[in-house]
């Protein structure tokens, strides 16, 4: 028996009344909707409860009732589910035959959590309606009866024991992939990106690992495969495909025995991808490669390190091909007479080609580093980059130096010298050499507190810059 409400009530005590908290009763207050008693200390009951039922938006269910009514939603397809194993034929065994080698065992807890689930976010989302549950009976039994009847077809003499509901591939907004690495006999590894054998003829892209986003992003861009998807997918689909591929491309750089891979299909949602079928070869050999198995060597992440330079907290770091954006800002912020130093000649905008030169390098014979900054939201800014450029023996390479033109004379350039020296020196080259103006005196001054010889260059106005690292190998 339930005791009649009282027909006044504290705010406090009209929120338990019906179940919220006294602040949603303060809410209440403030949109007009709680009717209070002449001296403003309780809550007339019965008017209030008919205000709050009368201003409520018909086109919105209370959250409270959404979910409870997403609960029973759940609870009853796992009814639905218990039903339909009573309807799948008996699981007899057959002396004469073996039991069916398939694994077809239920998984009870995990399909329950994920029709409760998918029950409980459809509804909530208010996607579509649930199916009715004799609906739901139906088409289990339904697909359990032809899934029984084409084993039995296929292998007579076979008994199917039970079965498992897992989760199928997402809805496919476009026609499946196939992703792969494959050997070539010059290249090495390669990584190919194109439509499913299931889907028929395509375009096919192929690309070197190893695949940062930025290459992946490009790779998937020139496959064109999310051309016919909705605009405001687009994005999201092509994001996922590249995530995809800097996964594999990961998996050939951390396991030296995987020799091949193909994934097809793969279906590519805007949430992610999923792998229906998958094939891996590896083979065992004789020695760890790494990345010498690459036609290009990965990115080398070891030569990271945190630095404090006059109070401010600095990464250097090779350079990767996503600072196009920030290396371009670094140099088209150098005012005009530093240009002219660093590139011989004036350069307010530098092409989008060259700058690709410039971040996308071979790491085996090139390096740049570059000084990162990043400001309190994580953005990057790039204050300053020296590079080196080493011949095909690795005996003498070129170097050339930026520093952001507000931060001249403050000591970054010596510290960028000095990483890029030390660089040189682990990688067993020989000597440095650079070139620069007669009227740059700063890189002159720089050079020689590097240990550079400085002299004058056959080009007239130039002067030459040289550092020796090993002598000896240099006399021989």
């Amino acid at each position: 028996m339930t005791t009649p409400a009282a027909a006044y009530m504290k705010r406090s005590h009209y929120a338990a009344h019906i179940g919220k908290t006294p602040g949603y009763v303060t809410q209440l207050a403030a949109q007009g909707r709680v009717v209070f008693t002449a001296d403003g200390r309780f809550v007339d009951v019965a008017k209030t409860d008919a205000l709050i039922a009368a201003t409520a938006s018909p086109d919105k269910q209370p959250v409270a009732d959404r979910h409870a009514a997403a609960r029973q939603a759940a609870a009853d397809l796992r009814d639905a589910d218990d039903e339909v194993q009573r309807h799948l034929p008996p699981n007899e065994p057959d002396a004469d035959g073996p039991v069916l080698g398939y694994d077809f065992q239920l998984d009870r807890a995990k399909q329950q959590h994920f029709v409760a689930k998918k029950a409980e976010v459809e509804f909530l989302k208010e996607a579509k309606e649930l199916c009715p549950r004799g609906d739901v009976v139906a088409s289990y039994a339904d697909a359990g009866a032809a899934l029984r009847a084409a084993v039995r077809n296929a292998h007579p003499g076979l008994r199917v024991h039970g079965y498992r509901l897992r989760r199928s591939a997402a809805r496919r907004i476009l026609p499946p992939l196939r992703i792969g690495v494959a050997e070539d006999k010059v290249f090495g590894p390669v990584i190919y990106l194109g439509p499913s054998v299931h889907a028929g003829a395509g375009r096919v892209v192929i690309g070197l690992p190893p695949l940062n986003l930025n290459l992946a992003h490009q790779l998937v861009a020139r496959s064109r495969f999310a051309e016919d998807a909705p605009a405001d997918r687009r994005v999201a689909l092509e994001a996922a495909a590249s995530n995809a591929l800097v996964r594999l491309s990961q998996l050939l750089t951390e396991v030296d025995a995987v020799v091949a891979i193909e994934i097809d299909p793969l279906s590519v949602e805007p949430g992610g991808v999923v792998a229906l079928e998958t094939a891996v070869r590896v083979e065992k050999r004789g020695r760890h490669l790494g990345f010498r198995r690459f036609a290009i060597r990965p990115y080398p992440k070891e030569l990271e390190r945190e630095v404090e330079w006059q109070g401010r907290q600095l990464l250097l770091r090779p350079i990767r091909p996503e600072d196009e954006n920030t290396l371009g800002d670094l140099l088209t912020s150098l005012a005009a007479e530093d240009s002219r130093m660093r590139f011989f000649d004036t350069m307010r905008k530098l092409p989008r080609q060259l700058l690709a030169r410039f971040t996308q390098i071979d790491y085996e014979r090139e390096m740049a580093l570059v000084a990162i900054e990043r400001d309190g939201s994580g953005g990057e800014r790039s204050l300053g980059e020296v590079r080196v450029v080493a011949d095909p023996d690795n005996v003498v390479a070129e170097f050339a130096l930026v520093i952001s033109s507000s931060l001249k004379g403050k000591g970054l350039g010596r510290l960028l010298m000095a990483s890029i020296i030390d660089y040189a020196r682990s990688r067993g080259i020989h000597e440095l050499r650079g070139e620069t103006l007669a009227g740059n005196l700063r890189m002159q001054a720089l050079a020689r507190h590097c240990g550079f010889s400085v002299q004058a260059a056959a080009d007239p106005g130039t002067v030459d810059l040289r550092l020796v690292l090993r002598e000896k190998e240099l006399a021989r």
